[in-house]
């Protein structure tokens, strides 16, 4: 069961399948608010979530009862008719491409590190130098290839030599 399925249930207090409710569910995600994780503690925000969110934790419960359903469990989805929201009514973070200037100073500050009283501090993130990251940035803004897409590279994917180098993504 995924987190957002327990979230649901646990939220919903459902301990047997009589307690099964649409409604329930419907309005305990609807009020769903945003969480943030301090060490091994989880708060609760007085943000509500995004609708986005929401969704993500009505399918995740939907999907959950349908299992159960395939696998024999239970008689039929109570949940299967509840439909999301609309995600395009609740934009908090617009997405857009970087300009040339933005990805170049991008770019520039992460091979560089931080200036720290006049002396350049190197910094390390995710196990990578700022060098390093500042590779990996240039060839995903070359390529278009997602962090995802990346992660699975080798060595072997990479042509380095001759005229024109080349990036391979194996088939999944």
């Amino acid at each position: 069961m995924s987190d957002r399925t327990r979230r649901v249930i646990v939220g919903c207090r459902f301990k047997v399948w009589g307690d099964l409710s649409a409604s329930h569910v419907q309005m305990f995600v609807s009020e769903l608010r945003k969480r943030r994780r301090r060490g091994s503690k989880v708060e609760e925000q007085p943000e509500t979530a995004s609708i986005q969110t929401k969704n993500f934790h009505l399918q995740a419960v939907k999907q959950f009862f349908q299992w159960m359903v395939r696998d024999g469990r239970a008689p039929e989805n109570p949940l299967a008719h509840l439909k999301g929201w609309n995600v395009r009514t609740d934009r908090r973070h617009d997405r857009r491409a970087m300009d040339a200037d933005e990805v170049r100073v991008l770019i520039d500050v992460t091979r560089k590190g931080r200036e720290v009283h006049g002396m350049r501090i190197p910094v390390e993130r995710f196990g990578m130098t700022g060098v390093d990251r500042a590779m990996l940035y240039t060839l995903a803004v070359e390529t278009g290839l997602r962090a995802s897409e990346l992660r699975t590279l080798t060595w072997a994917d990479l042509v380095l030599g001759g005229d024109e180098p080349t990036v391979t993504i194996r088939a999944a």
